[in-house]
């Protein structure tokens, strides 16, 4: 009669090389056209999309209270980049500059022009949008990262569209 007992050790070192047959095998489809994978990646930047937006804004706030009117004369620009798809894969920026245009008389909310009615348009450089799409699968994109999202009338989610600095959803 033979008794086997595997020890604890024999059990790890089995699933390390379990897990590590494994991984190798999920790398090895990659490996095989990795060679052209760079080629492919700088085409998907070269066949992008690029816009450049400018939007002027001027809004007057007269409210009947203590603080002085607000009058916010705005520039928002903007530059959006989208790679062409790759592995069905696509990324996606957008940066946005809010410059106010002559005397900022408006309470911005980080400006300190607390005397002032609120246009919530402060002066600021962000990046509105920074994501990776993909579209591998048929009739659906996933998107990660700091995208727009609108969802119905955009009453409750959505960009804000009147507003120059978009808001925008991690």
């Amino acid at each position: 009669m033979t008794v086997s007992r595997t020890t604890a050790s024999a059990k790890r070192l089995g699933l390390g090389v379990l897990s590590t047959l494994a991984s190798s095998m999920l790398i090895m489809p990659v490996a095989s056209y990795a060679g052209d994978a760079g080629t492919d990646i700088a085409q998907a930047f070269k066949d992008g999309k690029t816009s450049v937006s400018f939007r002027y804004r001027y809004e007057n706030v007269d409210q009947d209270n203590a603080l002085s009117d607000a009058n916010a004369s705005t520039l928002r620009s903007r530059i959006s980049f989208q790679t062409a798809a790759w592995q069905d894969l696509s990324l996606m920026l957008e940066l946005d500059d809010v410059r106010a245009l002559g005397d900022e008389s408006y309470n911005s909310t980080r400006n300190g022009k607390t005397n002032r009615s609120v246009v919530l348009d402060p002066t600021a450089t962000d990046l509105n949008v920074a994501a990776l799409k993909y579209m591998g699968i048929a009739n659906t994109e996933i998107i990660v990262g700091r995208q727009k999202i609108v969802r119905g009338n955009e009453r409750f989610v959505g960009p804000v569209g009147w507003r120059q600095n978009e808001q925008t959803y991690d």
